[in-house]
């Protein structure tokens, strides 16, 4: 097989594969669609374009409120696919998510929130009531903590890692 020929085949096998991780098998053939012509839905749009970065494949992939504007249904699944993507290929998955459901905060590594630029907490999300208990916030039970601790410091969940490697990143950015 010719060098042209192969990476084409491995390219087209690179694209099937991010189409069945991300669930997108059923809209494989359609139209993204726009203003004028009707499309995929929104968080199949959203599933596309985190495809499109992964064609790529970054050891790394930042995301900026990727469940924004999602069902509760397809946020979750969302972000389990990118739990597995994180745990089966060893990748860092960092991402922004402002209230995040108690669920969805479950199925983080771990967890950073930050405050005027600031790093109010780091760690996994079964460590974080105990934290933050134990500097005088309680959160109540059966709450979602992030309800409670992100208006207590203005700002959402900021940034969310869904890999063990992510402190480790953390840190070494940090220094």
């Amino acid at each position: 097989m010719h060098d042209y020929a192969k990476q084409l085949f491995d390219g087209q096998h690179q694209v099937q594969a991010v189409i069945e991780l991300m669930g997108l098998k059923h809209v494989a053939e359609s139209r993204i669609g726009g203003a004028m012509i009707r499309g995929v839905s929104g968080g199949e749009k959203r599933r596309i374009s985190i495809g499109l970065q992964l064609l790529k494949d970054p050891e790394i992939l930042l995301l900026d409120e990727p469940t924004s504007g999602l069902d509760s249904f397809t946020a979750r699944n969302l972000v389990s696919t990118l739990a597995n993507l994180a745990h089966k290929k060893g990748k860092l998955v960092l991402m922004s998510v402002h209230q995040p459901r108690s669920d969805i905060v479950n199925m983080l590594d771990k967890i950073a929130i930050l405050t005027g630029g600031q790093l109010a907490y780091l760690g996994t999300p079964s460590q974080m009531v105990p934290y933050f208990t134990g500097i005088g916030y309680t959160c109540p039970l059966n709450e979602n903590p992030c309800d409670i601790y992100s208006p207590t410091f203005e700002v959402g969940i900021s940034i969310m890692s869904l890999s063990e490697m992510g402190a480790w990143y953390l840190r070494t950015i940090s220094g």
